[in-house]
């Protein structure tokens, strides 16, 4: 190739280069803030400089920046604004950065970091409200309180939060709350639930089921009165209704899950095993469901402390009692009477007593005297007849501590004698 076309061509080269330098070259960058939001000074970089600045929108509410810049930097011009404000900017990629807390803040935000706790309650009886929603709404985070109605947001700032407390059948509370403060209470009022007519149609749900226990049901108390009894709710009848449980026989009592044995079952009542929870030859249960206040049937997967049985687990908690006003109720069903009081002895002590009885033989007669066909006269004896009584003293000594005192006994008294010579031909 000649020399003088060589030439051109490297001169021509250099100029397209210049002339593409020029094309890429940052514009003057002029920034001046005194004393002006940060979120309006990091606007200003963001308009002049092309950056892709990434942060919370927390992190710099409430800060302040003063900044004179003139230059063509981009990251010195971001320097400039952040400097003093305790936020600074880590680079990502070229052209991209996130902002965080500067590490002495960061430090002092870490060991300020308190939780947000308290105890939700029913208004009317004082009793704790297990599962109900506890929703920071300005942080789209929450929890759900235990089976005592605490709940807990762990490692937030000393700050105020609005909160809404939501459960199920009562009326949702929004307030505000301090993290780091004493646990507080919250009462949440019972409300109807009115709704149109809904219809119930088979199909896939869409809840994921990893998310639930494998075989765990909360049975709902408050609906056995629906369900068909033989005179008054029983939690056993009602059982029978869920798919996989059946009566195991007509007189022998026990229920099978899933096809186990009933000796397989594991009945509690406050954490207390009842091994014959029957009466009247299996007819009855011996849990009064109008003093439960929580009832839970594991049928697979049980938790570590409800182990040593094969097919299921019953656990039925008492009610506490009122807290807040003397409560009594009595009742009258086809085979037996009832009663249950509650009371509050002090203002962090309650007290609950119930008690049933059958009045059969009140209405037979336990002794009924027979003559036999040669004339000879003798008793005939039928009586029979069941009770329970169950007690329950709860005293609080704090927010985080509690000793519960729980009482039952129950019997099965059968007085049955047929004369010798009695034919029952």
């Amino acid at each position: 190739m000649p020399r003088p076309l060589l030439v051109i061509i490297i001169a021509l080269v250099g100029v397209g280069a210049l002339g593409g330098t020029n094309v890429r070259a940052q514009a003057p960058i002029e920034i001046r803030v005194s004393d002006a939001a940060l979120e309006t000074a990091l606007d200003q970089v963001r308009t002049q400089t092309n950056l892709d600045l990434i942060y919370a929108d927390r992190l710099v509410r409430d800060r302040t920046t003063s900044c004179t810049y003139d230059g063509s930097d981009r990251a010195a011009a971001l320097e400039c604004v952040l400097d003093g404000t305790g936020v600074r900017a880590e680079r990502v990629r070229r052209g991209q950065y996130v902002l965080v807390v500067a590490s002495p803040e960061q430090n002092e935000e870490n060991t300020s970091r308190v939780p947000l706790n308290g105890y939700v309650l029913d208004a009317e009886t004082g009793e704790r409200l297990p599962g109900a929603h506890v929703h920071l709404t300005e942080l789209t985070a929450g929890t759900t309180t235990n089976q005592d109605g605490y709940f807990v947001v762990p490692n937030l700032p000393p700050e105020a939060y609005e909160v809404r407390i939501s459960y199920l059948g009562y009326q949702s509370v929004d307030t505000t709350l301090t993290a780091g403060q004493d646990p507080v209470r919250i009462a949440l009022a019972e409300t109807p639930i009115e709704s149109e007519g809904v219809v119930v149609e088979a199909g896939s749900t869409s809840i994921d089921e990893g998310e639930r226990l494998p075989g765990m049901m909360a049975v709902a108390l408050d609906q056995l009165d629906r369900l068909p009894s033989l005179g008054e709710p029983d939690l056993f009848r009602a059982l029978q209704w869920t798919p996989g449980i059946r009566k195991s026989g007509v007189t022998s009592g026990g229920l099978s899950v899933r096809g186990g044995n009933p000796d397989q079952n594991l009945y509690l009542l406050d954490g207390a095993p009842v091994y014959h929870p029957w009466h009247a030859f299996s007819l009855i249960s011996t849990f009064q469901t109008k003093t439960l206040h929580s009832t839970d049937l594991y049928r697979g997967t049980f938790p570590v402390e409800y182990g040593g049985r094969l097919s299921s687990v019953l656990d039925a908690q008492m009610k506490d009692g009122s807290r807040q006003a003397p409560k009594a109720a009595a009742a009258l069903s086809v085979l037996s009477g009832r009663f249950r009081i509650e009371t509050p002895l002090a203002s962090s002590t309650s007290f609950m007593l119930s008690g049933r009885r059958s009045y059969l033989d009140k209405l037979i007669g336990r002794q009924h005297p027979v003559t036999g066909t040669n004339g000879r006269r003798d008793t005939l004896r039928t009586g029979y007849y069941f009770f329970d009584t169950s007690a329950k003293l709860t005293h609080r000594f704090g927010e985080t501590h509690r000793l519960s005192l729980s009482y039952y006994h129950g019997r099965d008294d059968l007085d049955l004698r047929l004369p010798f010579d009695l034919s029952l031909d």
